[in-house]
């Protein structure tokens, strides 16, 4: 009888997006895992510098897998290149000897030691990151970029690509597109989509935030800060709203600019054109979703916000920034299937998207059946399968 095959995962931290995946892969038995965390942070209270305020995710993120903490109590949001290390990691390596390790990018001494570990006992390499090919910087800090990144990739045997725009990314800095699977950055689907059966709860959370039946609703989820111009959605709501048109734009996060747009709600013509709900926790955000009409995405930088694809299974359509990397035709916003894409800081192209959806109930509900196809691909169970397949063909390789 053949060894069931290790994988060890090497991440900063419990994220509730990943940990259902591990915890998928841990209840499949096709592969042993074990995971190694820096710090437990997510899993325990912590200070998140984008939210501005101490959260604790309130979904269960450590059960149903095998994991080890290699910095309890350390901090992630401030944590650079050194702090994010532990000297143990390669012994404990040593004692788990994982036929394969899975890095998650390469900026952390943890990441680092994880490779030159695998690359000394000649183990399998999957890399895993969000990285997108939209992302800008000076020529010369690519250049000077390129050297330590293009050695880094060198000793990957598996590159796990999120979508077409991280695909690029890893080719511009040397990777060989043969070695690259897709597997998505994925969200527990139906986590999201049962909600949208609880029509109760929906009709709750309207009338929690004074939004009438009438009302087009157009969300805003994340933290509310400078790069995901939370100000742009305000001023075309407002703008839409003095128009005539029955928009609301209802912001769910917190962040440094919270004062800036309640400011700015405050003193415009249209106030009711805007409402907070502030920093909403796992548990309750798929109701929101559902109790919204559209997701309005309008960062300046943003390489695959996962926010579209817990939209996406609650059957929303997309309004998205060309910043955005999850844009493509094999990717979570596809244009004029199931979202809308206008040019990055044009508030009068997001307004335009946001009047053309209200307009027409039936290009809403195309882009609804989209929406809920695209999030199938999504899904953690896919997430986990191509894991799994990325290993076990490795070791296929190897005999």
């Amino acid at each position: 009888m053949s060894r069931t095959p290790k994988l060890a995962i090497v991440v900063s931290h419990p994220i509730q997006h990943f940990a259902p995946v591990y915890k998928r892969i841990g209840e499949s038995g096709q592969i042993d895992l074990v995971v190694f965390y820096h710090s437990d942070a997510g899993a325990r209270e912590h200070h998140d510098e984008g939210f501005g305020k101490k959260i604790r995710w309130d979904i269960d993120l450590l059960s149903g897998y095998r994991s080890i903490v290699l910095s309890p109590g350390a901090s992630v949001s401030d944590a650079g290149f050194w702090q994010m290390d532990s000297p143990r990691l390669s012994a404990l390596l040593d004692n788990e000897s994982p036929d394969a390790v899975m890095l998650y990018g390469y900026a952390s001494r943890m990441q680092w030691r994880a490779r030159t570990w695998a690359r000394a006992h000649k183990r399998q390499l999957l890399y895993f990151s969000d990285s997108s090919s939209i992302e800008s910087r000076q020529l010369w800090k690519r250049v000077v970029k390129a050297i330590p990144v293009r050695y880094f990739f060198s000793a990957i045997d598996v590159f796990l690509t999120v979508g077409e725009r991280n695909a690029e990314y890893l080719t511009s800095y040397g990777a060989d597109p043969r070695k690259m699977r897709r597997c998505p950055l994925s969200v527990d689907v139906r986590r999201f989509s049962d909600a949208q059966r609880d029509i109760a709860a929906i009709c709750d959370v309207r009338e929690k935030y004074g939004i009438s039946g009438s009302e087009f609703v157009v969300l805003f989820s994340g933290k509310l800060c400078e790069r995901k111009r939370p100000l742009d959605l305000l001023h075309a709501a407002v703008t839409s709203r003095i128009a005539g048109h029955p928009v609301v734009a209802l912001f769910v996060g917190s962040g440094e600019l919270g004062d800036l747009l309640e400011a700015a709600r405050s003193g415009s013509s249209a106030p009711e054109a805007v409402r907070f709900a502030g920093f909403v926790n796992q548990q309750d955000l798929p109701v929101i979703y559902c109790a919204s009409n559209t997701l309005a995405v309008t960062s300046s930088r943003d390489p695959h916000p996962l926010v579209v694809t817990e939209a996406a299974a609650c059957g929303l359509p997309i309004i998205a920034s060309s910043a955005i990397g999850c844009i493509g035709p094999t990717d979570t916003v596809q244009e004029n299937r199931n979202g809308l894409v206008y040019p990055c800081g044009d508030v009068s192209a997001l307004q335009r998207s946001i009047e053309r959806l209200m307009a027409s109930p039936e290009l809403c509900r195309q882009m609804t059946l989209a929406s809920r196809e695209i999030a199938a691909t999504q899904d953690v169970s896919v997430a986990a399968q191509a894991i799994e397949e990325a290993v076990l063909g490795a070791q296929s390789d190897v005999k």
